[in-house]
């Protein structure tokens, strides 16, 4: 036996032993039990609102709020300063034999010094004993020079008897940039925020209603997919298998299918098929192609080549399979063109009659153009679109005769009856408009 029999051999036994492995197995079953489980709601990303740092502010100074609609007391708020606060027994011990429950909590708290100003995100001030909590709200935007500095001399202006305890709170906990603040203000994250709003969910179960619930576990949400991403227990198992097996996975990736490409040469031996289809412009995503009955009329070459089109084609049908990984290929009907001054066509004017005719005949037969009602564009007119939906067990089975069989079937479905309906529409079009022509030239 040869080397290269020796490798080829081995790697065939491994990627055998990895297929058959007890942990593949598990992952697939707990990718498939998340795949079927309802998507939790994430109500800042739904708003939009998710990055917004008042957002963020807002919410934590409504939990830190004894006094507040949540129905927790002070409990969040002491747990808050408790974890805050871990590195220092004495502030620590301060802070757990306070009761909080008259805490007063401001948002935007106004701190003027030395004639410069600033709102500081949130205070929280306790009258006796006094002692209070600033914290300083980072989620996407970095610290400005001189901010926490600024507020640490404004505090100590304004409560100079106050035990002050200060928290930098950003998604990563970073501290302080400036020298002089590092060690003043204790760096916080939101992934001890999100932990906090969980334990609260958990031990709070009587006192909290429903609507808060939702609310706090919503929020919690927010933070563990957008803010502080967490590793899953399927991504934590993914990781695990890929390093035992790193070798072996690269090996599949290396040799995984090309559903794009080879989408793209079904398409393309679908139109070497077939006498009455011409092929066009390629690329990575698509491949255009036009009837042979619309080059009888010049005005079809009178296309804008700087869209793609290889011979200034007006009208072109695209197989579309940018979209193959995720199980969607489509084939549209395309009018391109754009007025003479943008691209200097070959018949500016002639050319805008002409997709103005076309769109016309579209609109007027609906049940062939199924985009219809269409308004004509400057660039790019879609007139038609069709879509092949392949489902998961169709992309696991690519290297199936019946997979393929189902895309062709698809491709000559299209041809037999939506082609041939559109190319009816628009050949008819076309004689109208060369015969309107002619009479105006002849007038």
């Amino acid at each position: 036996m040869q080397p290269d029999d020796i490798e080829t051999t081995g790697q065939i036994d491994a990627l055998r032993a990895f297929a058959s492995s007890a942990e593949l197995v598990q992952l697939r079953e707990q990718a498939a039990a998340a795949k079927s489980a309802p998507d939790e709601l994430d109500f800042l990303d739904v708003l939009g609102v998710f990055w917004q740092e008042n957002v963020h502010s807002n919410f934590l100074g409504w939990l830190l709020n004894p006094a507040a609609s949540h129905g927790v007391g002070d409990y969040f708020l002491k747990k808050f300063l408790l974890a805050t606060a871990a590195q220092s027994s004495d502030l620590s011990d301060k802070i757990a034999a306070t009761n909080w429950s008259r805490a007063a909590v401001q948002l935007e708290w106004y701190a003027i010094v030395n004639g410069g100003s600033g709102y500081l995100d949130i205070l929280i001030v306790n009258p006796e004993p006094p002692i209070l909590c600033a914290i300083e709200n980072k989620v996407f935007s970095p610290e400005s020079v001189g901010q926490l500095s600024h507020y640490r001399k404004a505090l100590e202006n304004d409560y100079p008897n106050f035990t002050r305890h200060l928290v930098f709170l950003s998604p990563d906990g970073r501290r302080s940039q400036e020298d002089t603040e590092k060690d003043v203000w204790t760096p916080a994250n939101y992934t001890t925020v999100r932990r906090l709003v969980e334990k609260t969910l958990a031990d709070n179960t009587h006192s909290i209603s429903e609507d808060v619930r939702v609310f706090l576990r919503q929020y919690a949400t927010t933070l563990r997919r957008k803010i502080v991403p967490e590793a899953t227990e399927i991504q934590q198992l993914a990781r695990k298998i890929y390093l035992g097996n790193r070798d072996v996975i690269e090996l599949i990736y290396r040799n995984k299918p090309n559903y794009g490409v080879e989408a793209r040469e079904m398409f393309s031996q679908a139109i070497a098929d077939r006498g009455d289809w011409v092929r066009d412009a390629t690329a990575t995503n698509y491949l255009r192609f036009r009837s042979a009955c619309w080059d009888q009329f010049a005005i079809t070459r009178t296309g804008a080549p700087w869209f793609g089109a290889a011979d200034g084609s007006l009208l072109m049908f695209d197989f579309w399979y940018g979209n193959a990984d995720a199980g969607s290929l489509t084939v549209q009907l395309n009018l391109w063109g754009t007025s003479n001054r943008i691209i200097g066509q070959k018949s500016g004017d002639d050319s805008l009659r002409a997709r103005a005719k076309i769109v016309e005949v579209a609109n007027r037969n609906p049940d062939v153009f199924n985009l219809a009602p269409i308004q004509l564009q400057s660039n790019m007119t879609r007139l038609f679109t069709k879509e092949l939906v392949l489902g998961e067990q169709d992309l696991s089975r690519w290297d199936s005769l019946s997979v393929r069989d189902k895309i062709m079937a698809w491709v000559d479905d299209f041809d037999s009856n939506d082609f041939r309906r559109i190319n009816e529409v628009i050949v008819n079009c076309l004689r109208e408009y060369e015969a309107e022509q002619a009479r105006q030239s002849a007038q």
